[in-house]
This record gives C-alpha cells, structure tokens and sequence, in this order.
C-alpha cells in the first residue's frame, strides 16, 4: 500500500538509482549522497541480462531487477528513482514499486509526462487530483512514504545544474559503464 506521509526524519543520505541498456543488456547504478550537502559517500555497478523489453507504463518489470540487487547492497535514508512514483496512469510507477516493494521513502523523477496525465500550472493531474509537479525539464512525483511538499522541496535542493544530482550521477555512472 501507498503511503503518503511526512518523512519520520530529515534524510542524511539520498541515493539516486537509474538503469542504461544496450540491446539486451542493462547496467543498474546507484549512487548514494550525504544530504544537504551532495557529497559522494557510495556508488554500485550492476550489469546483466535484461529479459524484458521495455513497454510504456511498464518499465517496473524491465528495472525491478536491477534495482533489487542494487538495493541488497546499500543504505540510504531516502530513495530517487529514474521513474515515476504515483504520476502514473495507474498511480504507481517505478518508484512507488520500488518503495512499497522494500519499504523505503522514495521520490519519482521521470524526465517525461505519461499519457493520461495533465498539466495545470506545472502540477500534474491525474483524475482532478494533484499527483506530482513539473521542475525545470522534469517531473517530480511522491513514491512512498513522503509527502508532495517534501519531494518538491528535497528536489530543489538536490539541483546543481538541471537534474537533480543523485539521478543525474547515477545516470552518467550506467552510461559510463555501459559505453566506456
């Protein structure tokens, strides 16, 4: 179940998860940051076989396991996943999954808007309710155990240029490691 509740502590870390393919292989990375400050404390390469190809508002299946082993081998007090938390058509993404999944404080950030999902006023609606918000080029969205106004809020403060940095390193990390 979907909990939309105040963090139980301001977070010390934060880890960004994202996952870079090529053909059928994936590389999962986590990158883990002292928080306020964004400081590197950790980061984790998986590679593997990616048996499931990649189908719009499914991406939970193809990631699931990359993530899951990613998620064995570290500790953070808050989750950022490539993907969408309840801005979702069904109301869960990848990072509601993700956080319902191993019980963990979690936040979307997804870099477009799904079908079925609208925008007033960079908030974005889901059936007349306000499920997440637009920031700069992406779209923010509660996963678990957080509330809106905490994920726009630690958002913002993860921004060093455009992306926030947990996603943005783990981004680069799975490419660097898939591409060289």
């Amino acid at each position: 179940m979907v909990l939309e509740k105040k963090l139980e502590k301001t977070p010390n870390s934060i880890c960004g998860m994202d996952v870079s393919y090529t053909k059928d292989i994936g590389v999962g990375a986590a990158v883990v940051l002292s928080y306020p400050d964004l400081k590197l404390l950790n980061s984790i390469i998986v590679k593997d076989s990616a048996f499931i190809p990649y189908v719009p508002t499914f991406l939970a299946f193809r990631e699931m396991p990359f993530l899951f082993k990613l998620f064995k081998r570290v500790k953070a007090d808050l989750f950022m996943i490539n993907g969408h938390g309840i801005a979702h058509p069904r109301g869960c993404g990848i990072a509601t999954q993700f956080g319902v999944a191993f019980k963990v404080p979690t936040i979307g950030i997804a870099r477009g808007l799904l079908k079925g999902l609208k925008l007033k006023e960079d908030y974005i609606m889901l059936n007349g309710r306000i499920v997440g918000k637009k920031i700069n080029n992406f779209y923010v969205s509660v996963g678990n155990m957080i509330t809106l106004e905490e994920v726009i809020e630690i958002t913002i403060k993860c921004i060093k240029n455009s992306m926030p940095e947990p996603i943005k390193l783990a981004h680069e990390f799975s490419r660097r490691e898939l591409y060289g």
